[in-house]
């Protein structure tokens, strides 16, 4: 009786230590982040740093470098291990708002056990909000070397992939390229906007910001964008000024965007001003991404997005 009940004892022993097992081999070959929504649109992940200081982190593709409030970065400075230069005079405007570069590092920082973040870094003075640090997703890589991302907006998750194979089926390709203001990331795409009174296509190179809360950003400097509105005499613009008269925004309002095989309902295209230093045409932001399941693979340049 003794050696069947020993003998039950090792099954199970031998059953645990196979589940924790594969469990953590899960965890290694695919580090999980929960996104949570904010009220300006905006989506945070918790991460921790060298497995000893959590954070708040905003997602981001917008920006070329980790932003960390300073306040934050020198309380655990120890922790973080950063080796820093001291900046002066150097500005860094977010969303309208000029924040002050007090100092700047080139790091690797492990921000899960599997991942890991390599690029620069920025501490930036007063930047606490709802987050501490922002994270542009295209700098962090599995702890297998791998740059590949999968963001599933219809589960509020991101995945930091060991291994990226191009999807067989049902996903639309695209190629990611860098010829942009800062190399952010950015497509080169056709975008067709229907409505009762037009039917019109733009093509064009955009940026993919994470980080901005909107769906699609065209910029007034580009010619493309320029020859476009010109050409589309049934487009009607929206127009918004401030108290002095001055316009400060416009949009107009299609029934539908239509990307590949992607289409979306009732869109708001913005047309903006106030990025003059952007060399592409527009920008798709992270609500353009919502109910969607994307994968970024930065080693091949490729998007893939779920077809519906």
């Amino acid at each position: 009786m003794k050696k069947i009940q020993l003998f039950i004892a090792l099954l199970i022993i031998t059953a645990l230590c196979k589940s924790e097992l594969s469990a953590q081999n899960e965890i290694y070959e695919k580090a999980t982040f929960k996104l949570t929504k904010q009220a300006t649109g905006h989506y945070t992940l918790p991460i921790v740093f060298n497995e000893q200081t959590k954070a708040e982190a905003l997602l981001e593709s917008g920006i070329h470098a980790m932003l960390i409030d300073s306040a934050f970065a020198f309380n655990y400075l120890n922790h973080l291990n950063l080796e820093l230069t001291p900046c002066t005079k150097q500005i860094m405007n977010l969303g309208g708002t000029k924040y002050r570069i007090s100092h700047r590092a080139q790091v690797e920082l492990q921000i899960n056990p599997s991942v890991i973040f390599k690029g620069e870094l920025f501490l930036l003075a007063d930047f606490h909000q709802t987050y501490e640090v922002a994270l542009p997703i295209q700098k962090i890589y599995h702890a297998k070397g791998k740059r590949c991302i999968n963001l599933d907006l219809l589960n509020n998750a991101i995945h930091v992939l060991a291994s990226c194979d191009a999807p067989k089926t049902k996903w639309d390709t695209f190629n990611i390229n860098t010829n942009t203001y800062l190399n952010m990331p950015a497509i080169t795409s056709e975008l067709n906007f229907k409505h009762p009174k037009y039917d019109a296509t733009l093509k064009g190179n955009f940026n993919l910001d994470l980080g901005n809360a909107s769906l699609l950003f065209l910029f007034n400097q580009s010619k493309a964008v320029q020859d476009f509105l010109n050409s589309q005499t049934n487009i009607e613009m929206q127009k918004g000024y401030d108290k002095k008269g001055n316009l400060i925004a416009q949009a107009f309002l299609p029934e539908t965007l239509n990307m590949g095989n992607i289409s979306i309902d009732n869109p708001v295209v913005a047309i903006t001003k106030f990025l003059p230093k952007f060399t592409t045409d527009g920008c798709f932001g992270i609500k353009f991404f919502e109910k969607k399941e994307v994968i970024f693979d930065f080693d091949n340049n490729k998007l893939y997005i779920k077809i519906e």
